[in-house]
């Protein structure tokens, strides 16, 4: 094996740097991390770090949250999303969860489900929440979205279910008109 090295700092636009991943679905990401003195001793108090990752088109896939609270190198509250796409790249879904005190159990969970239409446009968007995670669902809302044949925007419906409990506590209507 030949040993060499490379100076980073001398990349530019012309020698720029392209990194492949070992399998055809492998995808990049990024990760922060930081570290902090809250009282000034000079002691670390909290770390926290979070990481997002991306499909080859640029999607975000995930993104991730950790905190260690009290800087014991011990994870205390995690958080994530996890987005999916169609083959067009829309946004199906989106799920949030929350685990309090790292422990493995989700103790929130949000989701959002999108359909659309054949050409791309949002035709609903339904949002659930569930907490304690108990997986039932404690609240529900919904926006419903109807175009013309141009694909302008002519009328959207939101209705929200606060308990979920299939009784609609309150409905808004949006009529769009436009110029000839």
């Amino acid at each position: 094996m030949v040993a060499s090295s490379f100076n980073l700092s001398s990349l530019n636009s012309i020698n720029g740097l392209v990194i492949n991943g070992i399998n055809e679905l492998d995808v990049s990401g990024y990760s922060v991390s930081e570290a902090g003195n809250l009282n000034d001793d000079s002691k670390i108090d909290y770390r926290e770090s979070i990481t997002h990752t991306y499909d080859a088109t640029g999607l975000l896939l995930s993104s991730v949250y950790e905190y260690d609270y009290n800087a014991d190198d011990r994870i205390d509250y995690r958080k994530s999303t996890t987005n999916s796409y169609d083959a067009q790249g829309l946004l199906l879904s989106s799920v949030y969860e929350r685990d309090d005190n790292a422990d493995g159990i989700i103790d929130e969970r949000e989701e959002t489900t999108n359909s659309y239409d054949a050409t791309g446009l949002l035709l609903s968007s339904v949002y659930e929440y569930d907490l304690p995670r108990d997986g039932i669902i404690d609240y529900r809302s919904s926006t419903t979205n109807s175009y013309d044949a141009q694909g302008l925007l002519l009328s959207s419906i939101y209705e929200r279910d606060t308990h979920a409990d299939g009784i609609i506590d309150r409905r808004e209507s949006t009529t769009n008109s436009y110029d000839a």
